[in-house]
Order: C-alpha cells, then structure tokens, then sequence
C-alpha cells in the first residue's frame, strides 16, 4: 500500500505543476491581456466602425455592441434590445509596426431580430431610436492559452437613428 501512495503523491505533484495556472492568460499564462485603450466609434447607418490601441499579445478582439430604445410603427411603439459581437483578428504585423486595430460591425440583423422578438413587422416600421455602448476586449484563443475573461475596454456611448434626420 505504502508503494501505491508513494507512486501517486509525485504524479499528482508532477500533473498540477504542468497544467499551469488557471484562470485568464495571456500567450504565455502570463496573466490577463490588458483592455484596449482609446476607443473610438463612429455610426453610418446601421454599421459601426471602431479604432482602439492594439494589445500586445492578442490574436483577434472581440467587439460588442449593445442598444436599447424604441421602434415604431406610426401606432404602437416597441421596446427593443439589441445586441451584436464581431471577432476582428489582430492585423498582420507591418513596419512600422501598427498601433491601431478598427473593426466594423453591422447591426442590422440585430435590429430586424429584436424587431421580431418584440413582436413587430420589420417591414411596417417607420422610425426607431437607439442609445447604447459598444467596447472591445484582445483575446489570445491559442492552446494552453487559458480562460478568455480578458477585461473590456472603457465603453463608448453610441446612438442610432432612423430614418437618419435630414437637415
């Protein structure tokens, strides 16, 4: 019996010093990858394009967008949420080196989704108005990379309109 314990005593010591810590990691289980700082948005219809400071260490970002408001159809009004993410991988290294990512996410099939679920025709609204934030976080997804609870950039408010006001 004394050999038996003696045996899994280092295995089990051995396996937890391989498998490395747990929670978020960076590329090399270094800890978290930091957020990405200066976030900018800008709305064009219904895409939203995004530039914020490049990560060291990440591979791709993951950008969200998440609005709430009403839509209309001249006669009832329905409250909506509407939520959308995108991968944007990290661009391919350049010289100099590039120091800003931008992403663009559309949102209108989130729009006509919670249109939908809200129990609206897509096709009879007439005006709907959103105000909400989107922000990014780097994400590093390689193997052994770990958990991807990476921190979220600082949001930036945005809104969406349409009809789009005409001046």
């Amino acid at each position: 019996m004394k050999k038996v314990v003696l045996v899994i005593v280092p295995l089990l010591l051995v396996s937890f010093v391989l498998a490395g810590p747990k929670g978020p990691q960076g590329p090399k289980g270094d800890g978290p990858l930091p957020a990405p700082e200066n976030l900018t948005a800008t709305v064009d219809g219904t895409i939203i394009t995004c530039t914020w400071t490049a990560v060291p260490g990440a591979t791709k970002y993951s950008l969200e967008a998440c609005l709430v408001g009403v839509a209309s159809d001249g006669t009832t009004e329905f409250p909506i949420k509407v939520k959308a993410c995108v991968s944007v991988p990290q661009p391919e290294p350049t010289d100099p080196p590039t120091t800003t990512v931008a992403g663009a996410l559309d949102i209108a099939q989130a729009i006509e989704d919670a249109l939908v679920a809200a129990g609206a025709d897509p096709k009879a609204i007439l005006s709907i108005s959103l105000e909400g934030m989107v922000h990014v976080k780097a994400m590093n997804p390689g193997k052994k990379a770990g958990p991807q609870n990476h921190p979220w950039s600082e949001s930036v408010a945005i809104t969406y309109e349409w009809p789009e006001e005409v001046d």
